[in-house]
């Protein structure tokens, strides 16, 4: 009886708590149990290898290092890439001729000369030109004293400026034997006006100095002066054709003069036809 007993109670150890003595399964004790913090008691937590962490913080490390170079590439590529298009293009094209790589933009202004003298210093005939009241040189120095700032032009500026206004006051609204009633030029938008001669109607620069002149059919009339030349180390393209221009004779010495022209086309109303292209 009693080794009967010792089973009874040994089946009962062995039996689940939540299997009640009949055999039915015990709900509530089954939750209770679920739900104690006991049960959790029972598993341990278990660390990842020391290696396989250091191979993710390696991995990591890698992916840092490569956005980063990514990153910098990008960077200096935008950079060069400005750089280069900041650069200027010095050179341009007029009826297919190129302005090559630009002329000096001049030497200091000595500060020590007066206007007068810097203009007599470039004058062709000496300067004695400048003391005729009724000619155009003079009118042209009456000019650029009107000029506002012209003491701080470079010579280049100064230079430009006199070659211009004495082609202007030369050519502009003078009577001659094409001509008797002149009207002036058609179109001489911020001629004398405007302080940048680069803005002046027909006048075309690279880097400030002088490229090309296009003034065809313009009402330009007389001879071109030849103070024109003064223009030599720069302008590459003169057109005057369709204008009452003389081009005959020593009215045209001033055209050996210009170095650096390639183009010069005079189809003048009147006069022989005459397109003059020097290639130096």
């Amino acid at each position: 009886m009693d080794l009967e007993d010792d089973s009874v109670s040994l089946a009962s150890e062995r039996r689940p708590r939540s299997i009640k003595s009949d055999g039915t399964f015990d709900l509530r004790s089954w939750a209770a149990k679920l739900t104690s913090f006991e049960t959790f008691e029972e598993y341990e937590y278990v660390d990842e290898p020391e290696e396989l962490e250091e191979m993710r913080k390696q991995n990591r490390r890698r992916r840092s290092i490569i956005l980063c170079s990514l990153v910098m590439l990008f960077f200096i590529g935008g950079v060069v890439a400005i750089s280069i298009l900041a650069i200027p293009d010095n050179k341009v094209k007029v009826d297919g001729i190129e302005s090559g790589d630009g002329v000096e933009t001049g030497k200091p202004v000595d500060s020590t000369q007066s206007l007068r003298q810097r203009i007599q210093a470039m004058a062709l005939n000496g300067g004695s030109e400048l003391d005729d009241a009724t000619s155009y040189q003079s009118q042209a120095l009456q000019y650029l004293e009107e000029v506002p700032g012209i003491d701080s032009h470079t010579d280049m500026q100064l230079t430009q400026k006199y070659s211009l206004a004495c082609f202007f006051y030369a050519t502009n609204g003078l009577r001659n034997t094409y001509n008797e009633n002149p009207t002036g030029w058609k179109k001489r938008k911020n001629w004398l006006q405007a302080d940048e001669e680069c803005s002046w109607y027909g006048i075309e620069c690279v880097d400030g100095a002088i490229f090309s002149i296009d003034l065809e059919n313009n009402n330009v009339l007389g001879s071109v002066p030849r103070e024109i030349a003064l223009l030599g180390p720069s302008l590459k393209s003169l057109d005057l054709s369709r204008n009452g221009v003389s081009s005959i004779g020593e009215e045209m010495d001033w055209l050996a003069e210009l170095t650096s022209l390639r183009k010069y086309k005079n189809l003048s109303m009147g006069l022989t036809a005459s397109i003059v292209y020097l290639v130096n």
